[in-house]
């Protein structure tokens, strides 16, 4: 066996600028390095596990019946190898590395993984053990939480159990998710934990569900997984404010919201354009003047697409109500302190605290107050310019929120969401079996859905299938946000799977979102990345012979600095007002309807 081990690697081409055409590495050669690399790393793994037999007989006199693998122990060698790390990313790491401390702990002692929970979180546990441990290791379900901690103790399991669904853990000295209630920002498996559906609900992969409308109503996504709520430490004022929501006058008429889904019939088949724009996190706080500016930059950006194509153009703001966000993390780092991210102004602040950051139901009041006031200022605005207020749009995220406000329709029996004219389903939140797809396939509003780069044509489908099953014209806006550089390959075969199935949708290029940067922490998106989306996104929906229906954007009437059009321009200085993500300014913005309409007319 090797005990000395030299690997050289080639260092990355400096600002990602690929070599002149006859300098272009022998792709053969490449592959003769990469098989290189695999012969090196087995062979450390050879040593790797070596050394774990070593452990294992240094071990074999200890009187301790714990087990010798502790997800503690595992969490700290990914973070040491992760924080070494210049070109794999950190999830990478997470997941190759787990896989072979899961390996090396069988080779000390075999083991198995023993799960106890209520069933409103069996799915949840499952499916993190799924992730964390793989397919090597046997997983079972113990009839009940005393015969898990039993079996913990004896050594012949790890022992996984959500703390706060049962009566504390009296079991110190094992590493248990079982020590932690769910919501504990210290431990990496709790934070991850929803609530879920009864083990006898699950779904049978490969096996379809059959959607019955008529046992819909505004509850039924409570059994079923969520993603990106947040915990509520105080369920009573939970419970309390929900029921204020429910007997509320709706922020919006279902009619306005009625009146919307024929318009986008009428976009569907090429005969409207439509510009969704706003803020990215909608402060709570704002007034009616900053509320009218934005009005009038959506006027703005709508009117140029509409001048520019000669074609009406559907105003849809990102206004009254988008006051949550979906984060990639739970928790940050501020200072010494681990908190909360940030969710948006319905569910905590941004300063830095524990108190600030903790989850608010009575946000969700303050954030219905002032969505009813944005609603009304825009009405009113209009009123006075002889025009028409935009509709208004946010993401249904916030489900107690959302399920609060939904009003049946006593003459069509139809449930209407009356939080927003129209709600869009995330890309973080679209598993088809989930609580925020449950609740959206039952409301009649038009929906749209945020396409990502990691969306098969298949699962669009499935999609499809659970929230217009019956092809509704008008029900669905389609939001592609893949990234500049993977439009041209993931797009089309979108489309087509579409057209196929036969679903009337509007295809919608959100640019913003995948094309997300960040140097040393800041922030930004490159105005070329966005510029180059919105052509791509023209060009194959014109090969496809689909209608480009519009553009989805986050922008602000501030003269802030967020995007940029080149690297230069990202210094410290720059004017950087979000809450969340970079917005495009309104010189920005406009810039970016100008390139989608030339695009446009190019592709006709």
């Amino acid at each position: 066996m090797k005990t000395n081990l030299q690997v050289n690697l080639a260092p990355p081409i400096a600002g990602g600028t690929l070599a002149a055409p006859g300098d272009l590495p022998n792709l053969a050669e490449l592959r003769a390095e990469i098989d290189r690399i695999d012969d090196a790393m087995l062979d450390l793994l050879e040593q790797r596990y070596a050394v774990v037999r070593r452990v294992t007989e240094a071990k074999a006199g200890e009187t301790s019946t714990t087990l010798p693998v502790r997800p503690l122990r595992e969490r700290r060698i990914v973070e040491r190898l992760a924080a070494r790390s210049h070109l794999v990313p950190t999830e990478d790491i997470a997941h190759i590395w787990r896989a072979v401390l899961a390996l090396s702990a069988r080779s000390q002692r075999n083991y198995k993984v023993i799960l106890w929970a209520p069933d409103d979180a069996r799915l949840a546990l499952a499916t993190l053990v799924a992730a964390r441990f793989g397919s090597t290791i046997p997983v079972e379900w113990a009839p009940t939480a005393d015969a898990a901690i039993a079996a913990a103790r004896a050594g012949e399991a790890i022992l996984l159990m959500p703390a706060d669904k049962i009566a504390p853990s009296d079991v110190p000295e094992l590493d248990l998710i079982g020590q932690y209630p769910l919501d504990n920002l210290h431990h990496p498996w709790a934070l991850a934990m929803g609530r879920l559906a009864a083990e006898a609900e699950l779904p049978v992969p490969g096996v379809s569900v059959a959607i019955d409308h008529d046992d819909w109503n505004p509850s039924t996504w409570e059994g079923r997984v969520h993603h990106q709520m947040p915990t509520y430490r105080n369920e009573r004022l939970l419970r309390a404010v929900r029921t204020l929501l429910a007997q509320a006058e709706p922020v919006v008429v279902a009619e306005s919201a009625a009146t919307l889904k024929q318009q986008i019939a009428q976009a569907q088949v090429g005969c409207a354009y439509l510009i969704q724009a706003g803020d990215c996190a909608e402060p709570i706080d704002a007034g009616r003047p900053e509320t009218l500016r934005m009005a009038g930059l959506i006027e703005a950006l709508a009117g140029r697409l509409e001048h520019a194509t000669g074609t009406p153009t559907l105003r849809i703001g990102r206004l009254a109500g988008q006051f949550a966000k979906p984060r990639s993390a739970s928790a940050e780092q501020a200072g010494d302190a681990l908190l909360p991210v940030y969710r948006g102004d319905a569910v905590n602040d941004m300063g830095a605290s524990a108190e600030e950051r903790a989850a608010d139901p009575s946000k969700l009041w303050e954030a219905y107050e002032q969505s009813c006031r944005v609603n009304s200022w825009l009405i009113a605005g209009a009123a006075a310019e002889g025009g028409h207020a935009p509709y208004v749009s946010h993401e249904a995220l916030l489900l107690p929120y959302e399920a609060a406000l939904t009003r049946r329709d006593a003459l069509t029996g139809e449930w209407w969401a009356r939080s927003a004219h129209t709600l869009w389903l995330g890309d973080r939140t679209r598993d088809p079996h989930g609580a925020h797809v449950e609740f959206l396939r039952g409301v009649a509003n038009p929906i749209g859905i945020k396409c990502g780069p990691t969306m098969a044509p298949d699962q669009l489908l499935r999609l499809l299938e659970r929230i217009d099953e019956r092809r509704e014209a008008g029900r669905i806006m389609l939001i592609a946000r893949l990234g500049h550089d993977k439009v041209g390959k993931l797009l089309q075969p979108m489309m087509d799977a579409v057209a196929a199935a036969g679903h009337p949708v509007l295809w919608l290029c959100d640019p913003m979102h995948g094309n997300n940067r960040s140097v040393d922490g800041m922030k930004f998106r490159l105005l070329a990345d966005m510029v180059g989306e919105v052509e791509s996104f023209a060009q194959v929906a014109a090969a496809a012979g689909v209608h480009a229906g519009g553009l989805h954007m986050e922008v602000t009437p501030s003269a802030v600095a967020e995007c940029v059009a080149d690297l230069d321009q990202l210094h410290p200085e720059r004017t950087y007002q979000s809450r969340c993500d970079p917005r495009l300014n309104r010189a920005q913005a406009m810039q970016l309807v100008d390139a989608f309409a030339a695009a446009l007319e190019g592709g006709a």
